[in-house]
């Protein structure tokens, strides 16, 4: 009985090293999100409209700001022997693909550069029939067959989604919708080591 109950003890001390890792993490990825966002706070208005007609979630959009440049709207990066513009790293030759019939630096104006650049990827995403290619193709021209670039929007798309939904409750940011807290956390034995630490026993606004 003794070892089992120090089996418990044990797991319950690696969960609580488990868990403080992650939930830092996961506070350190929100807290850049929330940079991120009060950056891209001037084009929302924008992005929400450009990511409703063409039907795409605006936090996917933002993710894709976020991945090509950090939302500094006047970015401007060399891929191979061509450059992209802007806030979404959008290539003149996707533009032009889209109908856009003005210059490089034109491109890298916030409205035009949202706007083409959303248009490029819905285009793939109808392309492909499905989002993870249409973001390798976003990002390349056509679908690879590597996912790397995907991951990476997606990676930034969840941090975005939680520095909105999070809340500080217990000296750190415990967004919501995480994975750990609303399984791990409400199971043995973390709920009865730590029963303030499940989401269904926290004061979540």
């Amino acid at each position: 009985m003794k070892s089992k109950t120090f089996g418990w003890i044990l797991l319950g001390g690696v969960g609580i090293g488990l868990t403080y890792v992650l939930l830092k993490a996961s506070k350190a990825e929100a807290g850049d999100a929330r940079i991120f966002l009060n950056r891209i706070s001037p084009y929302q208005s924008t992005i929400t409209a450009y990511a409703s007609e063409f039907t795409l979630d605006e936090d996917l959009v933002k993710a894709v700001i976020w991945q090509e440049s950090s939302g500094f709207p006047n970015a401007k990066r060399k891929e191979n022997d061509f450059y992209s513009y802007g806030l979404c790293g959008l290539t003149l030759i996707a533009a032009q693909d889209m109908g856009y019939l003005g210059t490089e630096e034109d491109l890298i104006e916030p409205d035009t550069n949202i706007h083409y650049a959303t248009a490029y990827l819905r285009y793939q995403y109808e392309r492909y029939g499905d989002l993870d290619k249409a973001l390798v193709a976003y990002n390349a021209g056509h679908w690879t067959g590597n996912y790397t670039y995907a991951n990476q929007v997606w990676r930034k798309m969840a941090a975005i989604k939680d520095a909105k939904s999070s809340v500080l409750t217990i000296g750190f940011d415990l967004p919501k919708n995480m994975f750990l807290s609303s399984i791990m956390l409400c199971s043995p034995p973390y709920f009865f080591i730590l029963p303030c630490f499940c989401p269904s026993r926290c004061r979540l606004s």
